[in-house]
């Protein structure tokens, strides 16, 4: 973050000082002195100096004409370029009725240092989607939902990581209604999960297609990895699909021991019933599956 500082002669003290506590602030301060080669109030003459690096631009209010000249000039040059134009108003001297004041952020002396930290942030955060999205270009990616989530269906998890850090939300779906995470999971693509899950990606959303929630299409594929990943990240193991399907119960289904011991540990429950009436015990008493019928009678720790 680079700041063209621009004052006259009579405030340069002060600017100073006011750079001094910006670059405490580990930001990057150019001094421009209006008055240097422009003494002549005859001289209605702008001097276009401002320098290539600055993404903002501060103008300590002056009422003598010289200064306002280069006020008025730059708070539209700034406005054309897509700069933040800050004006600061250290004697509440500005003339409120001034035309060109609502093109510039006022700063009074209270408020200039506390507006200084909020915007280092507000700017670094949008330097990091800035690059984010410059870098997936440079691999030949677009940057839309689209893009980000045929990436995560492909595995391809740097891609991803620099969608997210472009401010593209973890939740969001494809049209039929599948979130990111259960793609991640219907592609059995574990570290992509881990990275989706601790961005914040609904844990327990469920899909629109069949209903499931990532804990179930895990379950589903018989993917332990995944299922681990998301138990720890908080997956609800009784929660229950739009068939009333829990994961606990598709495990069962399945005649898969491995998982059903992972879910049961974490507090599934084997007599919830599904929209046919059927439990996990049932499904498991059903195909005669002793292991999980011991399982499901084993006292909980």
């Amino acid at each position: 973050m680079t700041i063209a500082l621009f004052h006259s002669k009579i405030n340069a003290d002060t600017a100073r000082s006011i750079g001094a506590t910006m670059e405490k602030q580990g930001l990057r301060v150019i001094y421009i002195d209006t008055s240097a080669g422009n003494s002549s109030t005859d001289d209605t003459s702008v001097q276009v100096i401002l320098p290539p690096e600055s993404t903002h631009v501060l103008f300590f209010y002056a009422s003598d004409e010289v200064s306002r000249r280069y006020y008025h000039f730059y708070s539209g040059f700034c406005l054309g370029r897509g700069l933040r134009f800050l004006l600061l108003d250290t004697e509440g001297a500005m003339d409120k009725n001034d035309p060109f004041i609502h093109l510039a952020t006022v700063l009074t002396a209270d408020t200039f240092e506390s507006f200084m930290i909020s915007e280092k942030i507000r700017f670094n955060e949008e330097e990091k989607i800035r690059r984010a999205k410059e870098r997936l270009l440079e691999r030949g990616i677009s940057c839309f939902p689209e893009s980000f989530l045929s990436v995560v269906v492909s595995g391809d998890i740097e891609s991803a990581r620099l969608f997210l850090e472009a401010g593209f939300s973890p939740e969001l779906r494809d049209a039929r209604g599948v979130a990111a995470l259960s793609l991640a999971v219907r592609s059995q693509h574990p570290e992509l999960v881990r990275l989706l899950a601790a961005s914040g990606a609904g844990i327990n959303d469920l899909s629109a297609d069949r209903g499931y929630s990532p804990i179930m299409d895990a379950v589903l594929k018989g993917n332990e990895e995944i299922c681990r990943i998301l138990l720890e990240a908080g997956a609800e193991v009784n929660l229950a699909s739009k068939d009333g399907q829990t994961a606990l119960i598709i495990a069962a289904g399945r005649g898969d021991e491995i998982l059903s011991r992972l879910l049961y540990g974490y507090g599934a429950d084997p007599e919830i019933k599904d929209h046919l009436g059927m439990s996990a015990s049932g499904y498991a008493n059903l195909f005669k599956n002793e292991k999980l019928l011991a399982l499901f009678n084993t006292p909980r720790s």
